[in-house]
C-alpha cells in the first residue's frame, strides 16, 4: 500500500492530473498494476483517519468497566 501511494504522489511531479499517462507512469514506478492497493484503500482508507485517535470505531468492543 505504501509503495503504491508513493508512486502515485511521485507521478504527480510529472503529470498533474489522473489521465491515462499518469496511471501508466504510476504502474511503471510501482512495478505493476496498483489496482489491488487502490481497492484496499477505497475499502479501508476512511478508517486510517482514526489511527491515533481516541474515537471509538463502530465495531470496536465497548470499553471494559473501570477502564
Amino acid at each position: 500500500m505504501l509503495s503504491a501511494t508513493v508512486a502515485h504522489e511521485v507521478a504527480h511531479l510529472r503529470h498533474m492530473d489522473h489521465g491515462p499517462a499518469f496511471h501508466a507512469f504510476v504502474a511503471e514506478l510501482f512495478g505493476g498494476d496498483p489496482a489491488p492497493e487502490r481497492a484496499w484503500l477505497r475499502a479501508n482508507g476512511a478508517a486510517l483517519y482514526n489511527i491515533g485517535s481516541s474515537a471509538r470505531m463502530a465495531d470496536d468492543p465497548p470499553p471494559s468497566p473501570g477502564g
